[in-house]
């Protein structure tokens, strides 16, 4: 059993380096390969990203500017394109961070007394994508994530390993409806 899984394991890898050969070499001109399940139009090369600003009127006053630069990285590291910091990229995400809510969940009774087993934050994205080389592709529509946490820990006691994990659920979320047609 364990050899088989091992002789499939290097046929996939055989055939992936195969693929990587064949697009490199140009047989396939113009063919686009990614690992992330990006396949993007060899003419596409640069992306924008305006900043997001936080409309919640939550969360740390750090928000907009974390969640703008980290995305520009997001997406830098998951594809080919080059930033385009004039804001007119081949293709332009823009938005704005609607909603950062706290509230309890799980509720747990404990005496005769209920109270919160846990508490969820969750954070709301509108993101508008533009291709400007297929604008059928484009959209405008909310993102949102969330993660649970101890119900001992206040909103202003939240680590910034929330928020990222939260914000990078939404980078995913966004760059596979936006590039990998998912």
């Amino acid at each position: 059993m364990i050899l088989r899984a091992r002789r499939a394991q290097r046929q996939l890898l055989r055939l992936a380096m195969l693929l990587m050969v064949i697009c490199g070499s140009g047989v396939l001109g113009g063919c686009s390969f990614s690992f992330t399940g990006a396949a993007l139009d060899p003419s596409i090369k640069t992306f924008s990203i305006e900043t997001f600003p936080n409309n919640s009127q939550q969360g740390p006053a750090t928000l907009s500017q974390t969640f703008t630069e980290e995305f520009r990285t997001f997406v830098q590291r998951n594809s080919s394109l080059r930033l385009d910091p004039s804001g007119q990229g081949d293709l332009q995400y823009s938005g704005i961070i609607t909603g950062y809510n706290v509230q309890p969940v799980n509720a747990t009774a404990q005496g005769g007394v209920e109270s919160a087993g846990a508490n969820r934050l969750t954070i709301t994205v509108q993101i508008k994508f533009t291709n400007t080389k297929d604008p059928k592709q484009s959209f405008d529509q909310p993102f949102s994530q969330y993660t649970d946490f101890d119900r001992n820990i206040t909103a202003t006691q939240l680590d910034d390993a929330f928020i990222r994990d939260i914000a990078n659920r939404i980078y995913q979320e966004a760059f596979n409806r936006s590039l990998a047609n998912w």
